[in-house]
């Protein structure tokens, strides 16, 4: 039973490394609509690099909206929080580390988004990170959008290595 726990343990340990080594990471794994606290990380170190060694660690701000079954594509966010090149203060991000950031959601997506349409479901958070006047934006190496899924009720499993970009469709 030792060496279950013990391998079981060293399975984890190795698991959360790899999370941790992703252009962006969340928590919960499996965010869900009723998620709260949602914390999604972003490392500057992959992707496009444009926060790479970013100098002012307190400029780092958020671009958020939710893909839903009603949206047409990839590209149509909808229910975007804040204004492009603002620097709302419930947009900015919490420096973790160097060229490393956070933004945390808190009360569940459909109220964070603002969503009363019932049969409107969130099929992903769609989310850059920015300097406060928008020329600087960490995306994608490809330049494309970064999205974080949001789950049903069920099971599932998600596969970190190899390393990919949080695109659409994953």
């Amino acid at each position: 039973m030792g060496k279950i726990c013990t391998l079981l343990l060293l399975v984890v340990l190795l698991f959360v490394g790899k999370v941790n080594a992703q252009l962006l990471s969340w928590i919960p794994i499996f965010t869900a609509e009723n998620s709260s606290p949602i914390i999604i990380t972003v490392d500057a170190n992959k992707g496009n690099k444009a926060l790479l060694n970013y100098p002012t660690t307190s400029d780092v701000y958020v671009h958020i909206g939710a893909i839903t079954n009603l949206s047409t594509g990839p590209a149509d966010w909808k229910y975007a929080k804040f204004a492009w090149a603002t620097t709302n203060v419930a947009a900015q991000c919490t420096y973790i580390s160097p060229n490393k950031w956070k933004y945390t959601i808190t009360g569940g997506l459909r109220s964070y988004f603002g969503i009363t349409n019932g049969s409107e479901k969130i099929l992903r958070i769609a989310i850059l990170f920015r300097n406060g006047a928008g020329t600087t934006v960490q995306r994608n190496t490809d330049g494309s959008d970064m999205y974080v899924p949001v789950y049903d009720a069920g099971l599932f499993v998600r596969m970190d290595e190899p390393f990919r970009e949080p695109k659409p469709g994953l």
